[in-house]
């Protein structure tokens, strides 16, 4: 829909995962085995972020809290903001000390708007959102709620496997998940760095 120019241009993105609770007490909540908050959940943001806004990124700045949950050692909250050479604007948020929840996605765009609303699930980072797409109309906006496709859970796997059985085209290209490793270690130079904006050309 965003790709067909149903709300035209993109050009401001916030995103969210969090909420207030303790963080998992598997690897990827250890700094030194995971390498940061950034790279657990900011490997998936970052990558839908670079699909919506292909211009090359021109700053990244990020910055860290620990304030809560010392018995682990990633941050409890990372904010990073990007901002391409186009102008346009992009933050991740992750937290695990977020008393309320913001949108999943709130995407701007020249003729439109798009919400990424979690779902009323016990976990609700493991479902889909709930889209809603806002158009401006006479006397205010029209919304339209989308269906969306099953998720496919191997979808991952099968592609790699029939990539490496026949030749079939990655879902990511290696030059995409290049391109979000690089946001994601400017991500952690910048926090490195007390919250430094870094010039880049990713």
């Amino acid at each position: 829909m965003v790709r067909a120019g149903g709300i035209g241009e993109p050009f401001y993105m916030e995103s969210f995962i969090g909420g207030y609770s303790h963080p998992c007490d598997f690897w990827h909540s250890h700094e030194p085995i995971s390498g940061g908050t950034i790279y657990d959940w900011g490997s998936h943001y970052f990558d839908w972020i670079l699909q919506l806004f292909p211009d090359a990124v021109r700053s990244v700045t990020a910055r860290a809290h620990k304030r809560v949950w010392h018995d682990v050692t990633n941050s409890d909250q990372v904010r990073v903001d990007l901002a391409f050479a186009n102008g346009a604007q992009a933050t991740f948020l992750q937290s695990d000390i977020a008393g309320a929840v913001k949108p999943k996605w709130y995407l701007l765009g020249t003729r439109g708007a798009v919400v990424g609303e979690w779902r009323d699930e016990p976990v609700p980072a493991d479902f889909p959102a709930r889209v809603k797409v806002y158009r401006p109309a006479d006397g205010g906006s029209h919304e339209e709620i989308l269906s969306l496709p099953i998720r496919d859970d191997l979808g991952f796997y099968r592609n790699l496997a029939d990539h490496l059985a026949w030749d079939e085209a990655l879902a990511v290209t290696p030059a995409e998940a290049r391109r979000t490793v690089a946001v994601m270690e400017s991500a952690t130079r910048s926090i490195e760095r007390g919250g430094a904006q870094l010039e880049v050309d990713l």
